[in-house]
């Protein structure tokens, strides 16, 4: 809005100045695709893989997260990603929307894989599967 990118702010009505809103919605979205490892290296069956989003205004945005359930040979493919950082994870389905509390979220920060989607990219990450188990 008015030559900002209000995605990183997010967007406050009340505080800014009149004027143009342009939305560009691109379909050049991003994707990833990978597979989950347990510790001895063996591929991980629904296993959850979560992508959060490193800006912490877009973790109020559900849609913002993108997640995937590996196949039986513990491969995923995550497509229709918005451009960005991440973080991306792997846990046992028992963590169900928990990685929507910032509270696991933090406790868990150092364990994520770091990864940046690019307008277009396909991007391939390896994952080790996470305890998770909530405090």
């Amino acid at each position: 809005m008015n030559g900002a990118d209000i995605l990183d702010p997010g967007l406050n009505l009340a505080s800014m100045q009149p004027g143009a809103l342009r939305i560009t919605n691109s379909p050049n979205a991003g994707e990833v695709s990978g597979i989950v490892q347990d510790r001895e290296s063996k591929p991980v069956a629904n296993a959850q893989v979560v992508l959060i989003p490193v800006k912490t205004v877009l973790r109020d945005d559900p849609l913002a997260y993108r997640t995937a359930t590996t196949t039986p040979e513990g491969n995923f493919s995550i497509k229709t990603i918005r451009p960005g950082d991440y973080r991306a994870y792997a846990w046992k389905p028992s963590v169900g929307g928990a990685y929507m509390d910032p509270a696991f979220v933090n406790l868990h920060t150092s364990k994520g894989k770091a990864i940046t989607i690019a307008e277009g990219s396909a991007a391939s990450i390896n994952l080790d599967i996470l305890a998770g188990d909530l405090p």
